[in-house]
Order: C-alpha cells, then structure tokens, then sequence
C-alpha cells in the first residue's frame, strides 16, 4: 500500500499545509475519477476506483491531525500495542471522565462547559507538544503516548459536546 504522504504528493511529516491537501486531493481525484475511464478496460476501471477510493481513505486519515499523527507514527515503526500511557495520566483519565459523567447525569450546561473549555485547551497544549515530538524531536515513542492521549480527548471532547446538546432538549 502506498504512503498516503508520497500518494497526494506531500512531504511526510506532521505539520502540513491543508489547502495543499485538499488541492492535491482534489488534483488526484480529478486524474483517476472512475467516470473518466467509462470507455476504458475493466482492468483500468478497477485500478481507477481502488486509486480513488485509496485517495479518499488518504484524505481522510491526513485531514485529522490525529489520524496524520496516528498513521506517521505507525509509518515510523510505533506499535501503538506496546505503547503504554503514563500512570498519572491514568489517574487522570478516570477523573475527567468521572467530572464528565456527573456534570452530564446533573444535566450542568455550565460545568460541561467548563469541562469542555478545559479539554480544549489540553488538547491544544498536546497537539503543539505532539508537533515538536514528530518533526522536530522525531520522538515517535513519545508521540506515541501523546497521540493516545489526544485521542482520549477527541472521544471525552465528543462525549462533552453531546452532553451539551441533551440538556437543549
């Protein structure tokens, strides 16, 4: 399977330009969309619908920052199998989700959103970290925790935000 990266023309690192994504995406898909190959062997249609579908799984993976980092690490060799989370993180974890869970059985628009202000700094704090640690430092076992960590955070993010829509009910 080809880099997503080297696929959409890009250099493999964290940090990329979006609009050049999107307009590489969209240069792709205009080269291989499977209805220029109407008239064309059923070989060249198949191999024309699995380049476009493989551009638009590399899009979708490059477009979400964590998704690039998850999938640049594991292109470097991380195996998110052995990469074990700090234990204060750990302890972490479990209260965020415990301050979640009762600000969301309480139906608290406020604390939610405090909570939700909150992660969302974090995450921005760890997203910075998680640059320096891939492109600059190009220490991928740390970004691999901290990409398990922002992880935690896109599914506590999202958990918050649905929260916040049940008490407009």
């Amino acid at each position: 399977m080809p880099n997503f990266f080297t696929l959409l023309g890009l250099t493999t690192t964290f940090a990329i330009d979006t609009q050049e994504l999107d307009d590489a995406y969209h240069a792709l898909q205009r080269r291989v969309h499977p209805d220029k190959f109407a008239n064309s062997s059923s070989g060249e249609q198949r191999q024309a619908a699995q380049l476009a579908c493989l551009a638009n799984e590399a899009y979708r993976t490059l477009k979400q920052p964590v998704q690039r980092a998850r999938y640049l690490a594991e292109l470097r060799g991380v195996d998110f199998n052995d990469c074990a989370l700090p234990q204060d993180f750990l302890f972490t974890q479990l209260n965020l989700r415990e301050a979640v869970q009762k600000a969301k059985v309480a139906a608290d628009r406020s604390k939610l959103t405090e909570l939700k202000s909150s992660l969302q700094k974090e995450y921005s704090e760890l997203h910075a970290r998680l640059a320096g640690q891939l492109d600059e430092k190009q220490d991928n076992a740390r970004a691999g925790q901290t990409i398990l960590i922002l992880q935690f955070f896109n599914k506590l993010l999202a958990e918050v935000d649905d929260a916040l829509l049940e008490t407009e009910r």
